[in-house]
């Protein structure tokens, strides 16, 4: 196979098509941002709302037993939860408390 296909400029466009053609990335961030408007002026706000976490329905359960100066990986392990999503709700239960 000859050397002159695997030429640095030709493997960088196989990489990323869009880096050959300026404009054509222009333009898809130009029609991303504008669809992000949109959707923004129909809805109101994206993202999630407080409540859409299937692990807000347990946030409570955790926070009490975090009062209770359990460890997070023993209330994972009673829960179901995994160790992060625990730190989570405690974290932001400590984000709204504003410390």
């Amino acid at each position: 196979m000859p050397m002159e296909l695997f030429h640095e400029d030709w493997w960088s466009r196989c990489i990323d098509p869009l880096q050959s053609d300026p404009i054509s990335a222009q333009y898809a961030r130009v029609r991303a941002r504008d669809q992000r408007a949109l959707a923004r002026s129909q809805v109101g706000r994206l993202g999630r709302r407080p409540g859409q976490r299937r692990s807000d329905k347990k946030a409570k359960r955790v926070l009490d037993m975090r009062k209770v100066c359990l460890s997070y990986r023993l209330i994972d392990r009673n829960l179901g939860l995994s160790k992060n999503t625990v730190m989570d709700i405690v974290r932001r239960d400590t984000a709204d408390l504003g410390g």
